[in-house]
């Protein structure tokens, strides 16, 4: 009877704190996707890289994520928490749309989230354009 072979295993593979969520399953096995070893600030490019539309808010200084004061991708959104877990928290009570492309005037600041942004999409995703919702005026 042999003693049985460890088998190898990296590094990364034994600190993973745990699944990712679904959106990101795809890469769950190749960290070097999501991570630079030993540099944590260039975890953010590669975030950027992957969601596009972010990213070139980010540069130009547009939209949401545009205008947030410097900072890192996971300072609002951890993953490792799980398939079924939402990293997109916004408190929509709180929600400063001065923030965004599209300032709420008149009777739009008085608009339930929902009359503008659908559910299952992205909130960057809701029609900007008057006659999206206004077809009849």
């Amino acid at each position: 009877m042999g003693v049985p072979i460890a088998q190898a295993q990296g590094l990364e593979t034994i600190m993973a704190p745990g699944k990712l969520i679904q959106g990101h399953a795809k890469v769950e096995d190749d960290c070097k996707q999501c991570h630079v070893k030993f540099d944590r600030k260039a975890q953010d490019g590669l975030c950027m890289s992957c969601h596009k539309p972010v990213g070139a808010d980010v540069r130009e200084k547009t939209g949401f994520h545009g205008r947030l004061p410097d900072g890192t991708c996971r300072s609002c959104h951890t993953d490792h928490k799980g398939r079924e877990q939402i990293i997109v928290n916004l408190d929509k009570s709180k929600f400063d749309h001065t923030k965004t492309d599209f300032l709420l005037k008149g009777k739009h600041a008085k608009l339930e989230c929902t009359q503008c942004h659908a559910g299952g999409k992205k909130y960057r995703e809701a029609a900007m354009e008057c006659a999206a919702c206004h077809k009849k005026d």
